[in-house]
């Protein structure tokens, strides 16, 4: 059976959350708020910003920005994120955002097949109609993420033979990612960007790639990273993050609080 990581709702996608069914539930009849599951099968954490309602801590509502995140799936399993019914804060009053919407801009921006767009694939993301993948699903997304990351290598080894072997870096991150989740290590342009100058899976909250590999601070999300990780009660291997690894290890070893793992 796959390996399986599930994203739990964010402080804020249950306040907001709250508030909807709070609201609907002041209509006649029972209300259900509508829910819908996005599949990843990508190697690396998504998120995604949107505006919505939330509520304060004296419970008044009020707008607010709401992360979505889906985790990175791990090897040969995939990630779940269930986002819910919320509202948006318009001139008019209070404007229904449902659950599909939400889905559909976040697997919007998250599979966007920008880099390689003539590829015609793209990376594994997507609605499922369930709240668990079936069969069919995980084949679609693994066929559709196969030939993207097969694109993505096709694309380096061109670049390599023309002499072009630094592109952008956010194409360098790219490479690496889909040569490693397809197992494609024989490259000589692989062994070349495994000695680039930045993280090897970006920012683990935000997903930015261009981040230097000395960095303990995302300059992107200005993420504390070993905070990140101590709050997921573990230490970033050798191969995920060298420096912040050695930086939490010291921590632990002066009697800092710093996560066991």
């Amino acid at each position: 059976m796959p390996e399986t990581q599930v994203s739990p709702p964010s402080e804020t996608e249950r306040m907001a959350a709250a508030e909807v069914a709070a609201v609907m539930s002041a209509s006649p009849g029972p209300w259900i708020p509508g829910r819908v599951t996005i599949l990843s099968i990508w190697p690396r954490r998504m998120v995604k910003r949107m505006t919505l309602m939330t509520a304060a801590e004296d419970g008044t509502p009020t707008s607010g920005m709401v992360d979505f995140a889906i985790e990175a799936a791990p090897p040969d399993g995939y990630s779940l994120l269930t986002v819910f019914d919320s509202f948006q804060s318009t001139l008019q009053g209070r404007r229904p955002v449902l659950a599909e919407q939400i889905a559909r801009a976040c697997v919007g921006d998250w599979a966007a097949d920008t880099t390689l767009a003539k590829s015609g694939f793209r990376p594994g993301l997507s609605i499922i109609v369930g709240a668990r993948p079936t069969v069919e699903e995980l084949a679609r997304e693994r066929e559709t993420q196969t030939g993207y990351c097969q694109a993505a290598i096709a694309e380096a080894d061109a670049l390599l033979a023309a002499g072009e072997l630094r592109p952008l870096q956010a194409q360098i991150a790219l490479f690496r990612l889909c040569a490693e989740w397809l197992g494609v290590r024989d490259r000589e342009w692989y062994r070349e960007l495994r000695r680039a100058d930045y993280k090897k899976n970006g920012c683990p909250a935000c997903g930015a790639v261009e981040i230097p590999h000395r960095a303990q601070v995302c300059p992107q999300c200005s993420k504390d990273l070993v905070e990140f990780y101590s709050s997921r009660g573990r230490v970033p291997d050798e191969d995920e993050d060298p420096v912040v690894r050695a930086e939490m290890l010291r921590m632990r070893k002066a009697g800092r609080p710093v996560a066991a793992g």
